[in-house]
């Protein structure tokens, strides 16, 4: 990714699960807690890191298209914690 977040907001990518009738969803859409990759952090941001996983606020994420890419956006503050 060629974009780099300001301040104390994180880049991700949402794991994606395939279900057995190969279709690909992110787990929010089944109910479940999605599971995000961090791509890029802001210079503000203090705990989370790039490669982290993370679980987050997901009514707080905001999805864009950057250069052909799907960005999800948030602020550090709306991570819950890291998957160890």
């Amino acid at each position: 990714m060629k974009i780099k977040p300001t301040s104390d907001f994180v880049f991700l990518s949402i794991e994606e699960k395939k279900d057995k009738g190969g279709i690909i969803a992110p787990d929010i859409t089944k109910g479940n807690q999605p599971i995000g990759v961090v791509e890029a952090v802001g210079p503000d941001v203090r705990v989370i890191k790039i490669g982290d996983r993370v679980i987050f606020n997901a009514f707080i994420l905001k999805e864009m298209i950057v250069e052909n890419n799907k960005v999800h956006i948030l602020k550090e503050k709306d991570i819950f914690g890291c998957l160890k």
